[in-house]
């Protein structure tokens, strides 16, 4: 099934961008893709999710990897790349512990994704 790499919800309210940091241990990730990773795979990507989230439930999240496994370099391989898609059973503190740094950024339907912004000011009140 085609798909594009790109995250999306049900209404899209907000958009954005994410950034990370790889941990120099990755051991987490690594040991949760154990029996899982083939040898001739490379990690593309990873994919975090949460259920339909309700105040008075527990969260649920769903974590996926992406591997590619052909002979040629995935970045000069033509839409769509043939990826396997596995969903790993690790809890969000392991997740993140595969990052040094990781940050998420959102606005209003996307609508700030690659601007610019001035920090130092505010808007003006009409009037």
């Amino acid at each position: 099934m085609e798909m594009a790499y790109k995250a999306s919800t049900k209404y899209g309210d907000y958009a954005g961008t994410a950034a990370a940091d790889r941990a120099d241990d990755a051991g987490n990730l690594l040991k949760a893709l154990e029996g899982v990773k083939r040898d001739d795979e490379k990690i593309v990507g990873f994919s975090l999710s949460f259920g339909e989230i309700f105040p008075s439930m527990p969260m649920s999240h769903f974590v996926y990897v992406y591997l590619y496994s052909g002979k040629t370099p995935y970045i000069e391989v033509a839409d769509p790349v043939p990826l396997r898609v596995v969903r790993l059973d690790i809890t969000l503190e392991d997740f993140f512990r595969n990052f040094k740094r990781f940050e998420v950024v959102l606005s209003g339907f996307g609508i700030m994704d690659g601007r610019t912004y001035d920090q130092t000011s505010t808007p003006r009140e009409a009037g």
